[in-house]
């Protein structure tokens, strides 16, 4: 299992973890598993949409929502 992480300045790695792993060893509270291939870091969230059922980073990159997550 890899796991691709991506940081605020733009670069990105590549870790042989999985991302179950990754969540367990980051601080509680602080990141949100959306779909079961993101985790997002909370601070970064400007916004939820229910109707597109997505995620809006304050980026404008959006991420999809699991469908269990929306309601």
């Amino acid at each position: 299992n890899y796991t691709r992480c991506y940081f605020q300045d733009g670069t990105q790695i590549l870790v042989a973890r999985s991302l179950k792993v990754l969540a367990n060893r980051l601080p509680e509270g602080a990141f949100v598993r959306v779909h079961r291939k993101h985790l997002l870091n909370r601070h970064y969230i400007h916004s939820v949409s229910a109707v597109l059922s997505c995620i809006i980073m304050s980026n404008g990159d959006r991420f999809p929502m699991a469908r269990r997550r929306v309601g």
